[in-house]
């Protein structure tokens, strides 16, 4: 269809005329008869029809396509294959290459394909435009940043993602844009892809996704992940990212249903995290270094009604006493543990043995009682280990090489053991309380010298009895903005604002960040030592996941800045009166449809500046008053 689109009937008429006089002897042409593309049925899965293309031919012109009269009846999918060994070449999509497909919505493929091309070229916005494809697929091919933008030509018929085996034309990997507003977007897998470390991961305004797969980059090259409004998403599979801590973008994921975090690197269940997935139904955790799972996650396990599986095979579960409350509950839930069994590793006479074996949990019971604790505490030792031990701590005889971790230990420290703990535990919280004291005595020192303190300063800050931490505040606001507004801020921003008579002091990250320091603890000590943050937002700013994730970090902390007058929970609403630390500036007209929901959100409760060049006195006038509000 051609949506209204009066350049479409233009050029498709255009390129027929091109395509004659290529191939003027052609009247009539099938799709599966075009210059270097044949049909084949799957042999695999379910049975379709394929179009496959080869681009490394010298034949090969997408103005064949202009050509063609006749289309499959049927769905099919439509492969641009490299059959070349290798060919470093650039392959490029033209703008419109696939208009020719767009005067039926039969003539469509429902999926297309891009094999094996070694030298991706840049896919831009419009290049697939006319299709109405429900599914796409990029596989074994080189490109140096994956063409999310350009997805968005579909985003009206565009079901499912496919990105398999993907890596930068030099071999390394690759950059990934945020993958964003595809309404109708149900699924999107990607495997074996590794992308850079410098990009954040990032999907947002995806109403309709349900699944999403990131498996096996076996790189660990996931900085920041983000998921932000999926809405509808039911199904994460993270498997074989060498991640060592749960994500903390799941915390979000308030739909979701089954999650696979297995072949990772992670040491403990986050509680936290999982107490804000309320309807999990399935947990994979196997092949991880999981050892223990402790009474804050078992609540939050036990909280889950929905749950009906937990895998949990290949962790090094040390079988101890603080495992034995998870034992028990694990036996009495009868949930779906996985695939094979699952074994203690340590101590090592229980390696091996199964997590549910009834003789460990005897054994456990045994020597893990509150009264046998409580006999400890007092002294009392000598019915700790008796003859009469039954299960498995009898399989240790004398003589038997026992590690330190083989065992509960020698009777006496039973005992000991306790009191060094207690004694530890005593101390540090001595310790603490003297450094909480110095540090309350050192903040109200500061404040009453500030208070009465007659110099004169460049800078006066005004001392806030409920938020007396302002004092601590070195600049007016913090600059957050593309890189591509970097000489507006400054040869225009900076003079502008910092000059007489206001003197206002900007926080910008070209000449304010520390060297060396990781660029996101430098953007949080910029906003946490700033007043306020100025945003300006341009069209590179709302497709930017770096600038996306300063916006969501400022708004965290206008919330935090509001709980701190309201109290925690009450931030969602701003105090009437109050100004938020958050100063919005539309550099750019921005269509409402474009924005990602968490700027729609804040368009409508946040009063935004429209930047107009006609009138730019009024705008500078505007933000100025703005800042020195704040002072």
């Amino acid at each position: 269809m051609y949506s209204g689109d009066t350049q479409h009937p233009l050029l498709y008429l255009f390129t027929l005329v091109v395509g004659i006089l290529i191939f003027p002897n052609v009247t009539s042409l099938e799709l599966c008869d075009a210059p270097t593309c044949n049909c084949l049925n799957s042999f695999f899965g379910p049975i379709y029809l394929s179009v496959s293309c080869d681009v490394s031919s010298p034949d090969f012109d997408f103005a064949q396509f202009s050509i063609v009269t006749e289309f499959p009846s049927e769905p099919y999918e439509l492969e641009l294959r490299n059959n070349a060994q290798h060919s470093r070449e650039p392959f490029v999509v033209p703008p419109d290459a696939f208009v020719a497909f767009a005067h039926s919505s039969s003539s469509s493929p429902s999926s297309l394909g891009f094999y094996l091309i070694d030298n991706f070229a840049p896919l831009s916005r419009g290049s697939l435009r006319g299709l109405e494809i429900q599914h796409v697929t990029f596989s074994g091919s080189a490109m140096n940043e994956f063409p999310s933008e350009a997805l968005r030509d579909v985003s009206h018929s565009l079901l499912s993602i496919t990105v398999y085996n993907i890596v930068s034309v030099d071999g390394t990997a690759i950059t990934f844009p945020p993958v964003h507003s595809l309404d109708v977007l149900e699924r999107v897998t990607i495997e074996y892809t590794r992308v850079a470390s410098s990009t954040s991961l990032m999907f947002t305004n995806l109403p309709s996704l349900r699944q999403l797969e990131i498996t096996a980059s076996n790189s660990g090259t996931i900085r920041t992940l983000l998921l932000v409004d999926l809405p509808s998403l039911r199904s994460l599979d993270l498997s074989g990212n060498n991640l060592m801590v749960m994500p903390s973008t799941l915390s979000g994921l308030k739909t979701l249903k089954y999650l696979d975090l297995s072949d990772n690197n992670i040491k403990s269940l986050d509680a936290n995290l999982l107490s804000k997935l309320p309807e999990l139904a399935k947990i994979d955790v196997q092949a991880n270094k999981i050892e223990t799972v402790d009474r804050a996650v078992l609540e939050v396990l036990t909280d889950l009604t929905n749950l009906r599986a937990l895998s949990l095979r290949g962790n090094p579960f040390d079988c101890r006493c603080d495992m034995l409350p998870f034992i028990r509950w694990l036996r009495e839930a009868s949930l779906d543990i996985g695939p094979g069994n699952v074994f203690c590793k340590y101590p090592l006479k229980f390696s091996k043995i199964e997590l549910t074996s009834p003789d460990l949990v005897s054994a456990l019971e045994t020597n893990c009682s509150e009264v046998v604790t409580e006999k400890l505490l007092m002294g009392t030792t000598s019915s700790v280990t008796s003859p009469d031990s039954v299960g498995l701590l009898q399989t240790t005889k004398k003589g038997d090489d026992v590690s330190p971790r083989d065992d509960f230990g020698p009777p006496q420290y039973h005992v000991i053991v306790p009191i060094v703990i207690v004694l530890a535990v005593l101390s540090a919280a001595v310790i603490a309380s003297s450094l909480i004291l110095h540090k309350k005595l050192k903040r109200r020192c500061f404040v009453f010298f500030r208070r009465h303190s007659t110099e004169s300063g460049s800078r006066q800050h005004s001392i806030n009895s409920v938020n007396f931490i302002e004092v601590n505040r070195i600049y007016d606001a913090y600059v957050c903005h593309h890189d591509s507004m970097a000489e507006f801020v400054a040869l225009t921003m900076v003079p502008k604002l910092e000059q007489e008579p206001h003197n206002l002091q900007l926080c910008v990250s070209f000449r304010d960040f520390l060297v060396g320091v990781d660029n996101l603890d430098n953007v949080s000590s910029a906003m946490n030592n700033s007043r306020a943050t100025i945003v300006l937002l341009n069209r590179e700013f709302i497709t930017s996941g770096q600038c996306l994730l300063e916006l969501n970090m400022a708004c965290s902390q206008m919330v935090a800045s509001v709980d701190s007058v309201t109290g925690p929970g009450d931030g969602a609403s701003l105090v009437p009166g109050s100004e938020t630390r958050l100063l919005l500036v539309l550099m750019d007209a921005l269509p409402v449809e474009d924005l990602p929901a968490t700027l729609r959100a804040l368009r409508d409760k946040i009063t935004c500046l429209k930047w107009d060049t006609k009138d730019e006195d009024r705008c500078w006038g505007q933000l100025q008053r703005a800042l020195l509000a704040r002072r």
